[in-house]
């Protein structure tokens, strides 16, 4: 039986109506948790709307068995979460997190469903590179332990209760065998941007594993360095994180306006609703009505297309008008294409890889 989307979003629930906020799904390193991500929930508001993902055996859901692999994991959090997928939406992972993102994001493409406008990875491998280091999953407790202490992962506070280090340490080794035993598959790149996040002083992922990742994705890419170890982001480097996401992320928020009044995801959906009403001779047409329930057909489609062609630069074939058929999906597909305004406005997005420093 699954459980409710609230349980996997540390009790998150969407508001009634939907905002202008961009939807950002957080994804924590071994042994963390929602709470991880609470800076992001309050400073990132209101332009985006964060939330933290909650694994079992954490938290809330301590009475849970964890989870031992990533394989198992997606299917169960893309049933509970997938319906708060409301394009355009984006996916940061920490760590562990990065690769649980990045599978989530391939299972929605292999569903043919839209995935996310921009995966963010944070202190992880590529993950087409072998890792040298995957025993931690199988040390005795006190190696761990002080593997642990050695990382400077989880508070001093808590290493020296035992009492807690019992509680937890089920849950960290179960996610150290998730990271450690995820198994990479080969598949095209994924149709997205792609930012990747590393700290300066990170013994275990330094930058030459950070840039392969370059590949995973035909969107633009970005590599950020900043100040910190493995953990930066929750450290030193927190502020300066806060910043590159929202720098990151500002242009996907419905509440960005542009000189004509409209923010741009608005302005595409108002181009493609105008063509839709002509084709189909309605007098208005809503941003989730489905083309074919309003009555177009093969051909109207075509002609759909060949007028979007004539207003928009996009990389989308006719075949994804058939694949996207109300407004707001068609308009996600063309920003993920790399397209979007009237005119030409929007050249085709090319990868280009920057490598910024805070």
């Amino acid at each position: 039986m699954s459980r409710p989307a609230s349980d996997w979003t540390n009790g998150i629930v969407p508001p009634a109506r939907r905002g202008a906020a961009l939807r950002l799904f957080c994804f924590p390193h071994a042994g963390g948790g929602a709470s991880a991500f609470q800076f992001c929930t309050t400073e990132l508001a209101p332009e985006i709307e964060v939330y933290p993902i909650q694994l079992p055996g954490r938290g809330g859901r301590w009475r849970e068995p964890p989870i031992t692999s990533i394989s198992a994991l997606v299917p169960a959090l893309d049933e509970a979460v997938g319906p708060l997928l409301d394009p355009p939406y984006a996916f940061f992972g920490h760590s562990l997190g990065s690769y649980i993102a990045f599978e989530w994001a391939r299972h929605l493409r292999r569903e043919g469903r839209l995935g996310p406008a921009a995966l963010i990875v944070s202190a992880a491998h590529a993950p087409q590179i072998p890792d040298p280091n995957l025993t931690s999953h199988l040390m005795p407790e006190e190696q761990l332990l002080e593997e642990l202490r050695r990382f400077d992962g989880i508070p001093r506070e808590l290493l020296d209760s035992p009492e807690l280090i019992a509680l937890m340490l089920p849950t960290l080794r179960a996610d150290l065998t998730m990271c450690e035993t995820y198994a990479y598959g080969d598949e095209p790149p994924l149709a997205c941007h792609l930012l990747v996040y590393g700290g300066e002083r990170d013994a275990k992922v330094s930058p030459e594993y950070l840039l392969p990742w370059k590949v995973q994705a035909s969107g633009a890419f970005r590599l950020r360095m900043f100040p910190g170890n493995h953990f930066f982001l929750f450290k030193e480097a927190r502020a300066a994180v806060v910043q590159a996401l929202r720098e990151d992320l500002w242009r996907y928020a419905r509440g960005t306006v542009g000189p004509d009044g409209l923010t741009p995801r608005a302005h595409l959906e108002r181009v493609i609703a105008d063509v839709w009403s002509e084709v189909l001779s309605l007098p208005h047409v809503a941003v989730d009505d489905n083309f074919f329930d309003l009555g177009g057909n093969s051909v109207q489609i075509v002609m759909a297309y060949a007028k979007l062609r004539e207003v928009l630069s996009t990389k989308l074939s006719v075949l994804d008008l058939f694949r996207y058929p109300t407004v707001r999906l068609l308009a996600s597909a063309v920003e993920l294409a790399g397209g979007g305004s009237a005119g030409g406005g929007f050249a085709d997005t090319p990868a280009a890889a920057a490598h910024d420093k805070h």
